[in-house]
C-alpha cells in the first residue's frame, strides 16, 4: 500500500510542475507547456495518474482511517483544483482546450468528494457513473 506521504507527493508534483517542466502528463508542466509551446494531446492523457492517486489515497484511508488528511495532501488537492479552474477560465487557450480542463477539474472534485466519503469502493467507477448522469 502506498504512503499517504507518497500520494501527498504525487499530487504536489501535478500541481505545482516538476524542476523541468518538461513532463506533459503532469498537469502543471502540461499547462505550462500549453502557455509557452504546443502540446500534442489534451489533458485526458493527465487523468489516469491522477486517477491512481484518488484509489490509492482511498484505499489508505479505507484501510487506515486514523491516517486522516494531512494539510499538505489537502493543499496539493486545492491547487490541483485551483490550476483547473484558472486554466479553465483563461482566454488564453482555445474553447476545446478549456472544456477538456474543465473536464479534468471536474473529475478531481468528483474523486476527492468521493474519498471524503469514504464510503466509495472504486473512486474510477463512480467519476464514471457521475459522468453518465452530469
Amino acid at each position: 500500500m502506498t504512503p499517504i506521504p507518497d500520494i501527498t507527493e504525487r499530487f504536489r508534483v501535478h500541481a505545482q510542475g516538476t524542476e523541468a517542466a518538461d513532463n506533459p502528463k503532469n498537469l502543471a508542466d502540461y499547462i505550462w507547456m500549453l502557455r509557452h509551446h504546443s502540446v500534442s494531446f489534451g489533458p485526458e492523457e493527465i487523468w489516469p495518474e491522477l486517477l491512481q492517486g484518488f484509489e490509492d489515497l482511498n484505499s489508505v484511508l479505507k484501510a487506515e482511517p486514523e491516517a486522516g488528511f494531512a494539510r499538505p495532501l489537502v493543499y496539493a488537492i486545492n491547487g490541483l483544483l485551483m490550476l483547473c479552474l484558472e486554466s479553465a477560465a483563461s482566454q488564453q487557450y482555445e474553447e476545446e482546450i478549456r472544456g477538456q480542463i474543465r473536464k479534468l477539474g471536474w473529475r478531481i472534485c468528483v474523486a476527492w468528494d468521493a474519498v471524503l466519503a469514504g464510503d466509495i469502493d472504486s473512486i474510477g467507477d463512480h467519476v464514471e457513473l457521475e459522468e453518465t448522469v452530469a
